[in-house]
C-alpha cells in the first residue's frame, strides 16, 4: 500500500474537496500556500510520480483512483481508514469525518478501537475549548501493517476477522460468567452456548 505524508494527505484532501480536480488558484486559496511555491511543486511532482495525481491539459490536477483508495474507498472498512489516517497524523473527530467525507454519527467506531488499544485519544486545548484528539498506537500500526499483508485488497476478509474479534469477546464474556456462577443450569447453559460460538467461528475460519 502506498503511504502518504502529512502535505501529500493535505494535497490529495483539496482535490476530493474540489470534486477530484484542483488548479493553482485552488493551491493558493487554501492553507498549502504557507508552504511555498518550491515545496509545493516537489509535492505536487511526487504525487505524480506515484500515479497518486495526474496532470492535465489545461494544467490542473486530478486525483486518481489509485489516491481515493487509500482513505477515500467505500469498499475499505471505516476502521482500516482510520487507522491509516491516524498513520498520517493525530485528528479530531470533526478532522476524521471531514477528511473521510463521513458522518460523525457513524464513528462508534472510533471508541472500539480505543478500548481495542489501537488508538489513544488525548484532550488538547484549542482556541479555549478542550477538543478530543486522536493518534494511532504501535499496536494499530502493526494490525494495518498485517491486514494489508494478509488480505491485500479482498475486505470481506477484514470483515470476517471483525466478527471473529466479536465472537472471542462474547466467548471471553462467557468464561468470566462461568467462572463467577459455578454449577447449576446457568454453567450448563453457558458451556452449550460457548460450544456453538466456537464451532461458528471455525466455520468462518475455514
Amino acid at each position: 500500500m502506498i503511504k502518504l505524508g502529512v502535505i501529500d494527505l493535505e494535497i490529495i484532501h483539496l482535490g476530493n474537496s474540489k470534486k477530484g480536480s484542483f488548479n493553482e488558484s485552488d493551491i493558493e486559496g487554501s492553507s498549502l500556500k504557507r508552504l511555498g511555491v518550491g515545496r509545493i511543486l516537489d509535492s505536487l511532482a511526487s504525487l505524480h510520480e506515484r500515479k497518486l495525481l495526474k496532470v492535465n491539459k489545461n494544467g490542473s490536477f486530478s486525483v486518481t483512483n489509485s489516491a481515493k483508495h487509500i482513505l477515500w474507498d467505500k469498499k475499505v472498512p471505516i476502521r482500516l481508514r482510520i487507522l491509516r489516517l491516524l498513520e498520517i497524523r493525530p485528528a479530531s473527530l470533526e478532522e476524521i469525518a471531514e477528511i473521510l467525507h463521513e458522518q460523525k454519527d457513524n464513528f462508534d467506531v472510533i471508541e472500539k478501537l480505543r478500548k481495542e488499544h489501537m488508538i489513544l485519544m488525548s484532550a488538547l486545548r484549542k482556541k479555549g475549548q478542550l477538543v478530543k484528539m486522536y493518534e494511532l498506537l504501535p499496536k494499530g500500526a502493526d494490525i494495518i501493517k498485517e491486514l494489508e499483508e494478509l488480505v491485500g485488497n479482498d475486505y470481506t476478509i477484514i470483515d470476517r476477522m471483525e466478527f471473529l474479534v466479536t465472537i472471542e469477546d462474547v466467548i471471553s464474556h462467557l468464561g468470566d460468567l462461568r467462572s463467577t456462577n459455578p454449577g447449576g443450569t446457568t454453567e450448563y447453559v453457558i458451556d452449550q452456548t460457548t460450544t456453538k460460538l466456537e464451532k461458528l467461528k471455525k466455520k468462518i475460519q475455514s
